[in-house]
């Protein structure tokens, strides 16, 4: 009985001891990319570039993870159109407002590169902005989609 105890026993061990260098190889997943969405339904009054809080119902906020280094954007507004948005955030903390990295109209071209850590403000224009005077769907209410990522 303790013979076979101890065999057990061994065998255990032999058996743990060769399925730990089996999990040690198995690789990182991954980080998927991770969309966060949110309507608005008060466009910022005015001319595009003028950062709006996400309180007043024109800008959604999105935060952002230590890792997270790349934002898209994907708006889409009730009346069909393209509308202009502003991307910001608050690298500059001696300021009071938070600084303007991108103009978009409807969508991002390609992700953008952002600051990790820091949400990154989305904020929709009722008109267009300076970047894309050419967008000129006039935004109404709708949905802003945002996906960020570790990569682009």
């Amino acid at each position: 009985m303790k013979k076979a105890l101890i065999i057990a026993l061994v065998l255990g061990l032999v058996a743990g001891a060769l399925s730990a260098p089996a999990a040690a190889k198995k690789k990182k997943k991954k980080a998927k990319p991770r969309v966060v969405e949110g309507t608005y339904d008060q466009p910022a009054i005015g001319i595009g570039g003028v950062v709006s809080s996400s309180a007043n119902g024109g800008a959604i906020e999105v935060p952002l993870l230590p890792k997270e280094k790349y934002v898209s954007v994907e708006i889409t507004d009730d009346s069909g159109t393209d509308v202009y948005a502003s991307l910001s955030q608050d690298t500059d903390t001696s300021t009071p407002s938070w600084e303007i990295f991108a103009g978009i109209c409807g969508a991002t071209e390609a992700p953008i590169e952002v600051t990790p850590g820091l949400p990154v403000r989305i904020t929709v224009t009722a008109g267009p902005g300076s970047e894309h005077p050419s967008c000129a769907g006039v935004a109404t209410a709708g949905t802003i989609k945002a996906t960020v990522s570790t990569r682009p």
